[in-house]
């Protein structure tokens, strides 16, 4: 286990979706679909939903380096294929399927799914590099 990589992982993940979510890229998209504004937003819920995210990322980090490690990923391009698996495979149907029942927008399917498909390739990049 690579707690350097575990940590950076998290890094990674929130250095995207702080700009994922952003002005810069798809921020305003996606507060239009969720009906929030980041303006007026409870700061306090902000600051929770960040650390929550986090802590999530820092499960999702430290599992998929258990992963990469037991099942022996010896190349980038492995890592990466591993990496889109388990985003296949958990993340997007998991998304899927939830805006489905909340009856979201598939833009919004399309956004968050970005999201978690960026982060976890750029998770077992780093990931792979630092084993």
């Amino acid at each position: 286990m690579s707690i350097g990589g575990i940590l950076l992982s998290v890094v990674s993940y929130m250095i995207i979706g702080s700009f994922w979510y952003s002005g810069a890229f798809l921020g305003k998209v996606w507060q239009k679909l969720v009906g929030l504004n980041m303006d007026t937003m409870d700061k306090d819920k902000m600051i929770k939903a960040v650390i929550s995210s986090a802590i999530a990322a820092f499960i999702m980090a430290t599992v998929l380096n258990y992963f990469i490690v037991e099942f022996e990923v010896e190349t980038l391009i492995q890592a990466l294929i591993f990496g889109a698996m388990v985003w296949v495979g958990f993340s997007a149907t998991t998304i899927l399927i939830t805006n489905s029942y909340q009856q979201k927008p598939i833009l919004l399917t399309l956004v968050d799914g970005g999201y978690q498909l960026v982060s976890l390739l750029a998770m077992s990049a780093i990931q792979f590099y630092l084993i």
